[in-house]
């Protein structure tokens, strides 16, 4: 009967033991997955992207905060697109494009669901060409519909 005891004992201890170190175990993963966390939310609160995105999740909620990354990503490439098209434009008019572009920028984390369709709707309209870069008159007709959507904003 006394061995019967001391195992017990000794089986419980162990346990406890087990039981100890996954505590601790939760305890340091919670500290340090917090300390990232805060470290990651102190980034995207210096960054005016970040910072824009959490003000429109804080509004819409995270639908808000999908929209708005969304937004600058999509601004962002049509922007990478429109500073290729410049390029078939004579000088004259590429100043006046540009700034259409860094404007659609500074605004893409506030684009709706309708501003990202009206610029898909421009990019299709371009990608419809087969080889080469569009027509002076196509890379205009593209800027004014990217423009439409920049000055809702």
């Amino acid at each position: 009967m006394a061995d019967t005891k001391k195992v017990l004992i000794w089986v419980g201890a162990g346990c406890g033991v087990v039981l100890l170190v996954v505590i601790a175990t939760c305890g340091g993963l919670a500290y340090f997955g917090k300390k990232k966390f805060d470290q990651a939310a102190a980034e995207l609160k210096s960054n005016p992207v970040g910072q824009a995105m959490l003000e429109r999740a804080g509004k819409e909620g995270a639908k808000g905060g999908v929209m708005a990354f969304g937004g600058q990503m999509v601004a962002a490439g049509v922007s990478m697109y429109g500073a290729t098209l410049l390029m078939v434009l004579p000088k004259e008019e590429q100043a006046g494009h540009s700034a259409v572009l860094e404007k659609l920028v500074k605004v893409g984390t506030q684009l709706t669901e309708k501003d990202v369709e009206d610029l898909n709707k421009a990019l299709e309209l371009q990608n419809t060409k087969k080889e080469g870069l569009p027509t002076p008159a196509e890379a205009r007709t593209f800027f004014a519909q990217i423009k439409d959507v920049a000055d809702r904003h």
